[in-house]
């Protein structure tokens, strides 16, 4: 009986992936810069995501702070919700998804450096590389001067 609970559980957990795979993908791809987001809002009634405003507000959110990485937040779900359906057991899932966020982070700040678009994280951590950067050889090479 309990590994049909857990036959069970692991699909319901893998569907509800699933969902959130084509939520996320969906909204993301039907994206609009009209749309109202969060810290954009605009007075007209006319939202094109298809998810209508809950869509807007999540793709709209998520591309302006991550950029361009925001889409593989999608098919992070994707593979988690196709390995829990498959019944493939997922070993280290705390370490799998710490070094997915730190993939997003450095793919955010590597995008603003090709002049893509890094996002708001992006912007952020470039700006910061770059003034510490520059800190360092002002001050290692000062005494050439």
């Amino acid at each position: 009986m309990q590994k049909f609970i857990t036959f069970i559980l692991n699909r319901i957990t893998g569907l509800l992936f699933i969902t959130i795979f084509v939520f996320s993908s969906i909204s993301l791809l039907s994206r609009s810069s009209n749309d109202p987001y969060y810290g954009h809002y605009v007075t007209n009634e006319n939202i094109n995501n298809f998810f209508g405003s809950m869509g807007s507000y999540f793709a709209g959110t998520v591309y302006i702070f991550l950029g361009t990485s925001s889409y593989l937040i999608s098919i992070f779900f994707l593979i988690l919700g196709f390995k829990k359906i498959f019944g493939i057991q997922i070993k280290l899932i705390l370490i799998r998804l710490t070094s997915f966020i730190v993939s997003i982070i450095l793919l955010c700040f590597i995008f603003k450096y090709w002049s893509f678009n890094g996002g708001v994280l992006g912007n952020i951590l470039f700006e910061i590389i770059n003034n510490q950067l520059e800190n360092v050889f002002i001050n290692k090479y000062a005494f050439f001067i």
